[in-house]
């Protein structure tokens, strides 16, 4: 392992002193990773948590993860050169107190088309400067964990092809014998010096790949910070055929700047799908730095404190550069510099990491502040500059003191050790920070007996909630940043359930006799030994003699609405393992009685008119027509019949022509 570290960060930084570099380049700190599964299917999500672990004693500015899914190609060639990045993603950034953790989930989605096979999916760690757990752009010491991912659609495998992806031109370093090398660690060249980069693609289906595009981007140090691109172009590629190669060859100046250059590359297809992902790189000669680590001892400094702040930064990538630097580091507040250092170095690679502490007198608090650096070489060229907030908020608190408190209630109006089965508990962190003010906590509770353990249950706005625990005595635990705390918790089931109906809202009249249509107002406590009432969740049903309701839930008070036709019922109640309940009657409602209209009687201002008979409509006759004398009406003879007289002459006057022609026949 150390021989492998050892020969990377030389090609990484071209370092002929090994032995420090693993403990002076790399931020103490670590990740572990656990899938909610590591057998999917491609289109499924991946789903893990991720526990990051700040070892080191400063606190950790902006951390992010950087997420790369590797498919693993079966073959001989070396696994590097087998590898294909399908998928990458960076997360959101983390700021950590020393000796902090903090566990994050994350997801990212398998892609459709990858190809069914071997996965390897790679975590780093790091922050704007600093390397936390690898080096993503030259795919060092990530940490990883196994994938087998199956697909019966439609795969794709067109990838950046590593061994044949290459550097050529004029090398500055005489060691390396070839004039072109392949990725990621690179190689060393002069500044604006014309290269070759020869790009291969690969496409290892049976299936012709249309349509493709290859984006080159030269980022200084970093990609992955989304900086700036140095510089870029596109190769527009219109067809590769099934199980064959494709090659082109670009020239190129190297940039002026010295320093080193990840050369990022993204293959995708006429809709954007990310298919490849590789990283080359080149070393530009010359006077340059870097810095790796820049950090306080403290997020916040009272009156009188002493602001220690180490810094770390990188010498020239060539063993030929060498000379006088100027570094300054300084403390701000919003874009007032309230204290600054500077003091000269020197810049070697017999020392490849350099190391320098600077101490600050605090005269008033600080917080909320900013700590930049910058070096510069003799000619006032700036090789590096660096700012980074510390923004109090954006850390967990050191807590001076930690309690749990715990209620009946969610405002935590009334406080409570003791509780009722069936009530929720409501349960909350109180801690006062380092300044001596009341703070919200992050952390998790657990709970535990002699039966059970429970947890870790996140905090959110510093309390969670318990919905429900049996009769018993438990312990609560929180666990914050830098405190613990415990506290005993005692359940017991509740002496009695008491159930009462009302006539209306005011609760204040019981009532079991109903009108029609009528609502109905129910309470219902839980009620302990010493005859303390607790409201709990309650269910309830409405039987009937030909129907039941239910079921129904409420906490303390309720209105039943709903119409029930006149009969007898029974309202059933259980709560907290207990039950009771209330038989009601429902009447019909009273119809009211329509008014009797008023007699209106005559006065002297009132005439009346005499009222007339009504004309009787004349009739108007209607005449029935006469009945026609029986000997008028026609008289039908038997059609049958003579349909078959008809039928017997026709035939026997047939046979006799028939006949006669025949006799004529014989005669002649």
């Amino acid at each position: 392992m150390r021989t492998k570290l050892a020969f990377l960060l030389f090609l990484l930084l071209s370092s002929s002193v090994f032995a420090a570099w693993e403990t002076e380049f790399f931020w103490k700190g670590q990740i572990s990773l656990h899938a909610e599964k590591t057998m999917l299917n491609a289109g499924e999500t991946l789903n893990l948590d991720v526990k990051i672990d700040n070892l080191a004693d400063a606190p950790l500015a902006d951390a992010y993860l950087v997420f790369q899914l590797v498919h693993i190609a079966d073959g001989n060639e070396f696994l590097f050169q087998r590898e294909n990045i399908i998928a990458e993603k960076i997360s959101e950034r983390y700021s950590l107190r020393g000796k902090e953790s903090k566990t994050v989930a994350f997801a990212l989605k398998i892609p459709e088309y990858a190809p069914a096979g071997n996965y390897r999916l790679d975590v780093y760690l790091k922050n704007l400067r600093s390397y936390v757990v690898g080096v993503p752009h030259i795919f060092v010491y990530p940490t990883s964990i196994d994938l087998t991912i199956s697909n019966n659609a439609t795969q794709r495998d067109v990838v950046i092809d590593r061994k044949n992806t290459l550097i050529c031109g004029p090398l500055s370093e005489a060691n390396f014998k070839t004039d072109c090398y392949s990725g990621p660690v690179g190689v060393i060249v002069g500044p604006e010096k014309e290269i070759t980069m020869t790009v291969a693609l690969k496409n290892n289906s049976s299936k012709e790949e249309q349509n493709l595009k290859l984006k080159v981007v030269f980022y200084h140090y970093d990609d992955t910070i989304l900086e700036a691109a140095v510089k870029e172009f596109t190769i527009e590629i219109d067809s590769i055929a099934p199980n064959s190669s494709w090659k082109k060859d670009v020239k190129l100046l190297t940039p002026k700047k010295p320093g080193a250059y990840p050369i990022r590359m993204e293959l995708t297809d006429a809709k954007g799908n990310m298919l490849s992902i590789f990283r080359h790189r080149v070393n530009v000669e010359g006077m340059s730095s870097r810095f790796v680590f820049a950090y306080p001892d403290s997020i916040y400094y009272n009156k009188g404190d002493k602001a220690k702040i180490l810094v770390k930064f990188l010498s020239p990538s060539d063993a030929k550069t060498e000379g006088q630097a100027t570094i300054e580091v300084y403390l701000m507040k919003g874009i007032t510099r309230l204290y600054s250092e500077k003091r000269t170095v020197e810049l070697s690679q017999k020392v490849p990491i350099r190391t320098e502490e600077f101490v600050f007198n605090i005269n008033e608090p600080l917080q909320d502040f900013i700590l930049g650096a910058t070096i510069v070489d003799s000619a006032n060229n700036v090789l590096d500059s660096y700012e980074q907030p510390f923004y109090y908020n954006k850390f967990s608190k050191a807590l001076k003191s930690l309690e749990i408190i715990t209620s009946p209630d969610a405002e935590f109006k009334t406080l409570a050790d003791s509780f009722i089965f069936g009530t929720p508990i409501y349960v909350k962190a109180k801690g006062i920070d380092e300044k001596g003010s009341e703070v919200d906590v992050e952390g998790n509770i657990y709970i535990s007996s002699d039966k059970i353990s429970l947890g870790p249950y996140e905090l959110e706005n510093s309390a969670y909630k318990i919905e429900a625990l049996n009769a018993g005595t438990y312990v609560l635990r929180c666990e914050a940043y830098n405190k613990n705390a415990e506290k005993n918790l005692f359940i017991e089931n509740p002496a009695n359930l008491v159930v009462k109906s009302y006539g209306s809202s005011e609760y204040s009249e019981e009532k079991t006799s109903f009108s029609e249509g009528a609502p109905i107002y129910f309470s219902a406590y839980a009620v302990d030994s010493k005859g303390k009432t607790y409201e709990v969740p309650v269910e309830y049903y409405i039987v009937g003699n030909q129907f039941s309701l239910g079921p129904f839930s409420f906490s303390g008070k309720t209105t039943f609405d709903k119409m029930l036709p006149a009969g007898q019922y029974t309202a059933m109640f259980s709560a907290a393992g207990l039950s009771k309940n209330i038989n009601i009657a429902v009447v019909a409602a009273q119809q009211t009685p329509k008014e009797t209209p008023q007699k209106v009687t005559p006065s002297a201002s009132i005439v009346q008119k005499p009222t007339q008979k009504p004309k009787e409509t004349p009739k108007i006759p209607v005449e029935t027509p006469a009945e026609m004398p029986e000997e008028e009406k026609p008289v039908f003879a038997d059609l049958g019949l003579v349909i078959v007289l008809i039928l017997t002459i026709f035939l026997v006057v047939a046979l006799g022509v028939f006949y006669l022609r025949k006799m004529r026949k014989m005669q002649s």
